[in-house]
């Protein structure tokens, strides 16, 4: 049995792919108009901060978003956090590639400044009504939820924003059944389960529940919720059709079913995740016949993966 062997790094960017797909448009879109508002507003520079930036996707993607900000004239200061050096690295090396062009221009001028620190969320959160925008990309999942919630809102001014995304809302189904549907229901219910930690510091970390329950935090520490929507992860074979191609579906004559790289990568680094963390819980024999399972069904591009998450816009209540 072949386990694929994928690092985190490469993991997170194939993840950016299927996160572009997933994020919710009508929130998106909730942000873009209200950030306008508050740009035209603000007399300074709209100061962002992106909570675990890891290879900085997000900062990339609110660059790229917040582009009629700029036009209008405001400049954007972001700054990406991580605890891990070599994501910050890396987060900075893709944001001078040739991919990032676009806003070069714009970054010399001074109308756009990025940085990436090694932070820890608390840190960096520590500093009260210094932010206009608050990131948290597929993070709260992780963090303990109410106090973190708190230290956002201190760390926003008046009628600033915070925006959540990909937090996942306890559902994750793999298709075609497999071959031991029973066993694979053990195997995601545990999966689950094994997502609520305590923290080295005592605290607790929602795991499995964090999106429905963000929901319930933003509101107890003072946030106004302004939007809330699905952005599940869909991931099925493209269907190729001599040039077209259409996602998912029964595959008709010449068609010939792929993921893309990305996906590959995504989809390997699932099944590796769920593989280690079930071997934890059940014996050996069930758990390798459950991967080879879903391996096979990888290499014959039949897999499919659907995972509920929920994005979240909300904002410090104006004074």
């Amino acid at each position: 049995m072949n386990i694929p062997d994928i690092s985190f790094q490469d993991y997170l960017e194939a993840k950016t792919e299927v996160d572009e797909l997933a994020l919710n448009f009508e929130v998106r879109r909730r942000l873009l108009s209200d950030i306008g508002k508050l740009a035209v507003s603000n007399r300074g520079p709209l100061r962002v901060l992106d909570l675990g930036t890891g290879t900085g996707a997000m900062v990339r993607r609110l660059v790229r978003d917040l582009g009629a900000v700029r036009s209008a004239g405001t400049a954007l200061e972001i700054c990406g956090i991580d605890l891990d050096s070599k994501l910050i690295e890396t987060a900075g090396r893709l944001c001078s590639t040739d991919a990032f062009d676009e806003v070069r221009d714009d970054m010399d001028s001074g109308n756009v400044a990025v940085e990436f620190r090694v932070m820890s969320v608390e840190k960096a959160l520590s500093e009260a009504n210094s932010r206009e925008l608050i990131t948290a990309h597929a993070l709260m999942d992780i963090l303990p939820m109410a106090a973190t919630c708190a230290a956002i809102c201190r760390s926003l001014v008046p009628g600033a924003l915070f925006y959540a995304t990909i937090n996942y809302n306890g559902l994750t189904r793999w298709y075609p059944q497999a071959q031991d549907a029973e066993f694979e229901g053990q195997l995601l219910a545990y999966y689950d389960r094994s997502m609520r930690r305590v923290r080295g510091d005592g605290s607790e970390q929602d795991g499995a529940a964090s999106g429905g329950r963000l929901y319930e935090a933003c509101s107890a520490a003072g946030l106004e919720v302004l939007a809330v929507g699905g952005s599940d992860w869909c991931v099925v074979p493209q269907v190729n059709f001599g040039g077209g191609s259409l996602r998912g579906g029964n595959s008709g004559a010449g068609s010939t079913p792929a993921y893309t790289a990305a996906e590959v990568r995504f989809l390997g680094w699932m099944l590796r995740t769920m593989y280690q963390e079930g071997r934890k819980e059940f014996a050996s024999g069930p758990m390798d016949a459950w991967m080879s399972d879903r391996l096979h069904c990888l290499q014959q591009a039949k897999l499919a993966l659907v995972v509920h998450n929920l994005d979240v816009l909300a904002r410090r209540r104006p004074n």
